[in-house]
């Protein structure tokens, strides 16, 4: 699926058999495994995603930590893109 971000970023997604591949704008792929239900972390636990979302299930959640050094995660919020 694809996503547009609440920040401007759009955000696309391929899934595979254990895992899923994400590539926000043009930025390198990013691997991400599932943890729960709907739920999928990266290897080093920096990003997570939520999809099925809202009253709908289309919307998803990330966050993610932009700086080891700072006590502080990013929560973005996110509606599927229209086709």
């Amino acid at each position: 699926g694809a996503w547009e971000m609440s920040n401007g970023w759009y955000l696309r997604v391929h899934t595979g058999r254990r895992h899923i591949d994400t590539i926000i704008d043009d930025q390198p792929p990013l691997r991400l495994v599932p943890v729960g239900p709907y739920r999928f972390v990266s290897g080093d636990g920096k990003v997570t995603m939520d999809f099925n979302r809202g009253s709908t299930g289309e919307d998803m959640r990330m966050t993610y930590v932009p700086d080891l050094r700072l006590g502080q995660r990013v929560v973005l919020e996110s509606r599927m893109a229209q086709r």
